[in-house]
């Protein structure tokens, strides 16, 4: 059984496309020459063409990747049951190396080169060096790292436990800040490329938390669809993109408007 990329106009809000990829896709990263990588719970990583949008190959990876980050020359897919990173030559899209990271590593962000693990399994992040593939250094956060996001010099990292996000000074690996968020279980995080604005999936409530960094108190929750899991936000806009899992719909969120809701994009349920 086959599941689907699909392929959103940002201009029109609408799906244009879907390429099949095997079914159960978890994680995406884009390289900076476009092209798209799609890991899947068969222990593939496909890779889609954006011009054809076409899968023009497949790369073996861990049954339990979840999530990637590209970065440099390689993308970067976390295998949680070994406690690894797989480091993907995007040239040549083999497996060039694996770096030992964390306990059950789940989700990447990429800033400037260097990569940045959340380690669910021993509350820390994991700093890869895209350089060397080597692990540069290992920051102390919440109790349990799930979404992660990055972009100005600043990471941000959601805490499961405590329903809040640690922000990592990318300069020296420290951490800066912690925003407490609420709203029950919190599960994927962007932030605008300016690093000005967060977007904080609040699952069991069905919102989304638009915070601003420059005061944390300033904020607003809007209403997505129905358990929001992962969110992305295009970096040259104040634009994030909400998957809402239940809903099986994208829901379209811009800092410029209020409320923030500006579409709602229906796409595949979970388990078709």
């Amino acid at each position: 059984m086959n599941d689907g990329v699909d392929v959103i106009d940002t201009a029109s809000n609408t799906v244009i496309a879907s390429v099949d990829v095997p079914f159960g896709n978890t994680g995406i990263a884009v390289t900076p020459n476009g092209s798209v990588y799609v890991v899947s719970t068969d222990g593939t990583v496909s890779v889609i063409d954006p011009s054809s949008l076409t899968v023009t190959a497949t790369v073996g990876a861990d049954a339990s990747a979840l999530g990637m980050a590209a970065a440099g020359s390689a993308v970067y897919v976390t295998q949680p049951s070994s406690g690894s990173i797989s480091v993907i030559d995007a040239a040549t899209n083999t497996v060039r190396t694996s770096v030992p990271v964390g306990t059950f590593p789940i989700l990447a962000a990429a800033l400037d080169g260097t990569v940045y693990v959340s380690n669910a399994g021993s509350g820390t992040v994991s700093v890869i060096d895209s350089a060397t593939d080597t692990v540069s250094a290992t920051i102390t956060v919440g109790g349990t790292p799930a979404g992660i996001a990055a972009a100005a010099g600043r990471v941000y990292v959601v805490d499961g436990q405590s329903s809040s996000v640690d922000v990592i000074d990318a300069s020296t690996d420290t951490v800066v800040d912690t925003i407490t968020v609420g709203g029950g279980t919190l599960t994927g995080v962007a932030v605008t490329g300016d690093g000005s604005t967060l977007f904080v999936n609040q699952s069991d409530s069905d919102t989304t938390a638009v915070i601003s960094t420059a005061d944390t108190t300033s904020r607003q929750s809007v209403t997505v669809g129905a358990r929001p899991g992962g969110a992305i936000s295009s970096p040259s806009t104040t634009t994030a993109y909400i998957g809402n899992g239940e809903a099986a719909s994208i829901s379209v969120l811009t800092t410029a408007q209020a409320p923030c809701a500006a579409a709602c994009i229906p796409g595949t349920p979970f388990g078709s």
